[in-house]
């Protein structure tokens, strides 16, 4: 292999890292892919009106958060971004990456796959490559889906 084609090939390299990275979320792996859920295994959703804006901010406001709430920046999805070893009051939280650096309650994104979004509220909000993240109200159990393409905006968040 020739350096060029060498160079080019590990450049791609945390790139592909990045897009398998489930940061605060965990991966559940369905029939039609694998779909973003919270560590207690909620399903996460991403609505277009948001992504039609493609600014990051998050457009669910009042009685839509109420029924798509917020995935929220908190010590816990936080603990779980960091990477493993983070200990929350005496519990040491699992994690699936190192997306998230630093410490205190604004997080480091060391990725474009993760980052979060200051809703109008001041809370901070996960989002995924830009979209921010959501869960339905009317997901009673782990693994329910009973949000996806409702009002044909509203789909799950797949990994990529």
């Amino acid at each position: 292999m020739n350096r060029r084609a060498l160079l080019a090939a590990l450049a791609l390299v945390p790139l592909a890292a990045c897009a398998t990275d489930p940061g605060p979320a965990a991966p559940f792996s369905s029939p039609d892919g694998r779909i973003l859920t919270t560590a207690e295994g909620m399903t996460l959703y991403v609505y277009d009106v948001d992504h039609w804006f493609r600014d990051g901010q998050s457009y669910c406001e009042g009685p839509c958060a109420e029924t798509f709430r917020p995935f929220l920046v908190d010590e816990a999805t936080l603990a779980r971004a960091r990477g493993a070893g983070e200990s929350l009051d005496g519990l040491t939280i699992p994690s699936f990456s190192r997306s998230i650096g630093g410490r205190g309650p604004m997080p480091e994104p060391r990725n474009s796959v993760w980052s979060y979004t200051r809703r109008s509220d001041g809370n901070l909000q996960w989002t995924y490559f830009g979209r921010p993240l959501y869960t339905y109200r009317l997901d009673l159990a782990p693994g329910d889906r009973r949000g996806d393409r409702l009002y044909g905006q509203w789909h799950v968040a797949r990994m990529m």
